[in-house]
């Protein structure tokens, strides 16, 4: 099959036997074993693979190499080396006729080459693609009816992916060898034009096989043109340029099948047949040689094993022996050991369970005794106050010292929220912020002020808990002493959302006259610098009734569940 023979990188610079090339990859093989060198091991059984596939019906054999090979290089980034070898599987699943399989290894060769970004290869892999669906990769189907026409062949899909390998081959490059190679094989070309453009084939490209290939193309013509006399010496160029190539089972019977074709067009019958019954004759006795040496591969491969397992076993037995005594002394010594350890453990856990008992008593002692002076001073500090505030006459003064009375309060409900409950840290929102309230609204004796909330079941850190609480007790007297002045039917009106690290809070009155909203007295001011404390933001409008919007940053948020 001449698909096989043009694709561009099985041109070889050197003339290799089948000998040499396995020497030589025996080399590598050796080196790689020596280096520790993975990508070299897949680079050995890609050759040994190359090797197979050139030997025909031995394909499976090819399949094997090509898979280790393939197991080594895709646990790495996308190459050359592993698009190379997908479209090496590809070519050889095709001639096992395995044509799904062929396509699938085909499309993974185009996305490892477009990842390497690679011009060339690129070019070779879509070149690949296209002469899977070439009809021109089955030039002698009549000649082995056991072969399969592909279900995939498709002049449209091959004209597609030939325009793609044009478009990045490049004529300097390692895929020089496509854009000649498209050239001599043009359908359209006229017989004498491709009789030039094969006379034109350079020293680079008459080392590979498409030399050779193209002066069989050309004797095909000229066959069934009748030129028998140009059509025999074309084929005589063709055994010339083969002659100077590495050897190669297929084209030596690509060679034969177009002597078949030239014996045909020139009436002799009994020859074409003497050649195509030898053909079979050399295929079947390559078959059975193939046979006959896997199954003494394998009888002698079985034998082998045979051997060596029973020494193995013998090996084993004496080994499990000898494991089975050091085993039983270690199994007695670290028995008594562990007993030894457990004892020892058990009383070191009871010391400790003991000490801890009487630590956690301690802690909740120091804990209860801290909350107590905590409260006590608090109280203190209120009563005085209370006291001074009592000996002013000045009504401005009364009112300062009631708000600072009033901001120590919601420091007391955070103080009792924290340690009446388990948690020390933090805070439940919808107990917390109502209880501020409930507090200011009794201090200015407004507790018929209907209060709505809408508040998110969640607890939050007592320091951003404290921020909230000053920042609450300052708007709920800020509402107190100026919304609620007038109106009949007085609502105060809190809102708070949360989004992530993130929080919104809505404050509203329904007083008539607008509260203050100058940030001129202390607690507006206050409040400022609360707010930025929380990396936040607000305003104060005035939308029936009085409203603080705010928004600000919460450390640490725990919804409940």
């Amino acid at each position: 099959m001449l698909f096989f023979t043009v694709f561009p990188s099985s041109a070889q610079n050197t003339p290799k036997t089948v000998e040499e090339r396995k020497e030589w990859a025996n080399r590598v093989h050796r080196k790689a074993i020596l280096k520790n060198d993975s990508l070299l091991l897949a680079e050995a059984y890609y050759l040994y693979g190359k090797i197979e596939m050139s030997i025909p019906n031995n394909y499976l054999k090819a399949r094997l190499w090509f898979l280790k090979s393939l197991s080594i290089l895709e646990t790495g980034k996308p190459g050359f080396e592993l698009t190379r070898l997908y479209l090496r599987l590809g070519q050889n699943e095709l001639l096992l006729k395995n044509y799904e399989e062929a396509l699938t290894y085909y499309k993974k060769g185009i996305r490892a080459a477009e990842a390497t970004q690679d011009d060339d290869t690129m070019a070779e892999a879509y070149w690949s693609l296209s002469l899977f669906y070439s009809p021109r990769a089955f030039p002698y189907p009549h000649l082995n009816e056991t072969m399969a026409l592909s279900p995939y062949l498709n002049k449209d899909s091959a004209a597609c992916y030939q325009a793609k390998a044009e478009k990045y081959a490049r004529p300097e490059g390692r895929s020089a060898l496509i854009l000649e190679t498209i050239k001599l094989f043009k359908e359209d070309m006229p017989t004498a034009g491709l009789e030039k453009e094969t006379e034109k084939i350079g020293p680079e490209l008459a080392k590979s096989s498409v030399k050779t290939v193209a002066h069989l193309n050309l004797a095909q013509r000229y066959a069934r043109e009748g030129n028998l006399e140009k059509a025999r010496a074309q084929i005589a160029a063709a055994e010339e340029a083969y002659s100077r190539i590495s050897f190669s089972p297929l084209l030596e019977k690509s060679i034969l099948m177009t002597y078949i074709d030239y014996y045909e067009a020139s009436g002799n019958f009994q020859k074409a047949y003497s050649l195509l019954k030898e053909l079979r004759q050399k295929d079947h006795a390559l078959l059975v040689r193939e046979r006959n040496g896997e199954i003494s591969d394998l009888e002698k491969s079985f034998k082998t094993g045979q051997e060596t397992l029973a020494k193995e076993l013998i090996e084993m037995e004496l080994k499990l022996q000898r494991e089975k005594g050091r085993l039983q002394d270690k199994i007695l010594f670290f028995g008594a050991l562990s007993i030894l350890l457990l004892g020892a453990t058990v009383v070191l856990l009871f010391l400790l369970n003991r000490k801890n008992r009487q630590i956690s008593r301690q802690n909740a002692l120091l804990v209860q005794e801290q909350n107590h002076r905590f409260n006590n001073n608090l109280q203190a500090v209120s009563d005085l106050l209370t006291l001074k505030s009592e000996e002013l006459d000045i009504q401005e003064a009364k009112t300062v010292f009631g708000e600072s009375k009033l901001l120590l309060q919601s420091v007391a409900v955070l103080q009792k929220k924290l340690y009446s409950g388990d948690k020390l840290v933090s805070v439940t929102l919808s107990q917390m912020i109502p209880e501020v309230v409930d507090n200011s609204l009794r201090a200015f004796n407004l507790t018929h002020v209907k209060t709505q909330y809408d508040l998110p079941a969640a607890e939050i850190h007592a320091e951003d808990a404290l921020l909230l609480n000053l920042i609450i007790t300052e708007l709920t007297t800020n509402a107190c002493k100026y919304a609620f002045k007038s109106t009949p039917d007085p609502v105060l009106s809190i809102r708070m959302s949360l989004s992530g690290e993130r929080m919104e809070l809505t404050f509203r009155d329904n007083g008539t006259s607008p509260a203050e909203a100058s940030g001129r007295s202390f607690g507006l001011y206050l409040v400022d610098l609360l707010v930025k404390q929380m990396q936040g933001s607000y305003r104060f409008y005035f939308e029936e009734g009085t409203v603080f919007e705010m928004n600000g940053r919460i450390k640490t948020v725990i919804f409940k569940t």
